[in-house]
């Protein structure tokens, strides 16, 4: 059954659906949902991440992870689990990149690609020597125990289902999906599905305006508590765009975040092109942040892109590619850290056994670490077909 029928079946059934519920199956059902195909990804798609800009973001994120490595005492195997690898463009210039920089890292490592959606990844073009590290797995939930090493995200949490609500003559209320008298997707207003969004607000001490919309990701904390039963010893580094929670229900933002793109245009209907449209909303930290605190994670860093990338690195490379490229190249690589754009996004860095570290990215004496940038040429991080920056 197509997304489209599964989502007339199941409100025909129950009369009405959470939004969640409707934006999990026009996202992630198999038959139809927006996921179940590569297509929103890169320059011909609906969207673009910083892994498809150029390969200086993972060569940066790779260097972090050789960090972690490093600070866990060199184990081996060193397992990096990436949630939401979409094509595998970070896998592959992360796994090239630390070749480069440590043979001995590199031999140790064991890259996992988990997604809800099974999927043919970029990866499955590239030398044997960079795809044979990376193992696929279609899952849900996170099949590790025990696990040591470095769990990734870029832009996971954003495409998480969230609940709609508003505040009608002083009471919350939750928006759920209905039919109407056509048969068309429609807005049905109710009573709360469940005690946790008004415990939301109350968590966050945010008290919402009359006619104020808004979206509240349940989904957040469950899936903190997941990954911190998974981990012995590691970093958990999650990149997105967000707000803490004051900021994110401020007044100004009466309509809410949740925002939904067609071809790379922003289009204000969620229930056109049901499948063929891809749904965000900006992801709520303060949640996040108290969430992995109470499941036992130790914040190591909260920053932007920008510091982030920078505080690794990034200006000495850009410098070596000013000589060598041209002006519109090195111009196309700075959106990656746009303060506008990219850059704002937010990295959270989450430790498990990691009381007491310092991870570079985070740090801003980068006068410190300047011996751990490579002097090596610069054609590991040339990009590659599947970059937006590419054949200049």
């Amino acid at each position: 059954m197509n997304v489209h029928d599964e989502l007339l079946n199941r409100i025909s059934c129950k009369k009405a659906i959470t939004f969640a519920e409707f934006m999990e199956l026009a996202l992630y059902w198999p038959e139809g949902g927006y996921y179940s195909s590569l297509r929103p990804f890169g320059r011909t798609g609906d969207y673009f991440t910083s892994p498809l800009v150029h390969p200086i973001f993972g060569t940066l994120i790779g260097r972090q992870l050789q960090e972690v490595w490093v600070m866990l005492g060199c184990p081996d195997p060193f397992w990096v689990l990436e949630m939401g690898a979409g094509n595998g463009s970070l896998a592959y210039d992360v796994l090239r990149s630390i070749k480069k920089e440590s043979v001995d890292c590199f031999s140790s490592l064991n890259y996992v690609i988990l997604d809800p959606i099974a999927g043919r990844g970029v990866e499955s073009n590239f030398e044997d020597e960079y795809s044979s590290r990376i193992t696929r797995i279609r899952a849900s939930g996170v099949p590790f125990k025990e696990f040591v090493g470095c769990i990734l995200s870029n832009e996971l949490a954003d495409a998480f289902p969230v609940h709609r609500v508003t505040l009608q003559n002083g009471k919350l209320c939750e928006i759920y999906v209905g039919l109407d008298e056509h048969g068309d997707f429609t807005e049905v207003i109710g009573s709360p599905s469940t005690q946790q969004l008004e415990n939301r607000f109350k968590s966050l001490g945010v008290t919402l305006s009359e006619g104020y919309r808004t979206e509240v990701n349940l989904r957040l904390p469950a899936w903190v508590q997941q990954l911190a039963t998974v981990f012995q010893r590691g970093v958990a580094l999650m990149i997105d765009y967000g707000y803490e929670g004051l900021k994110y229900y401020a007044p100004e933002r009466s309509m809410g975040t949740l925002s939904y793109y067609y071809n790379h245009v922003q289009t204000s209907n969620p229930y056109q092109r049901v499948g063929e449209q891809d749904m965000t909303s900006h992801v709520e930290l303060t949640t996040l942040q108290q969430s992995a605190q109470e499941n036992g994670f130790t914040l190591l860093g909260n920053t932007t892109q920008r510091n982030f990338l920078h505080n690794l690195g990034f200006s000495y490379f850009i410098d070596q590619i000013k000589e060598q490229y041209s002006l519109r190249v090195t111009r196309d690589i700075e959106i990656l850290v746009d303060q506008e754009g990219l850059g704002a996004f937010r990295v959270i860095g989450l430790g498990k056994g990691m009381e007491h570290v310092h991870l570079t990215g985070f740090n801003t004496r980068i006068d410190e670490y300047c011996d751990l940038i490579p002097r090596e040429p610069l054609e590991y991080i040339l990009p590659l077909s599947h970059h937006l920056v590419n054949n200049y």
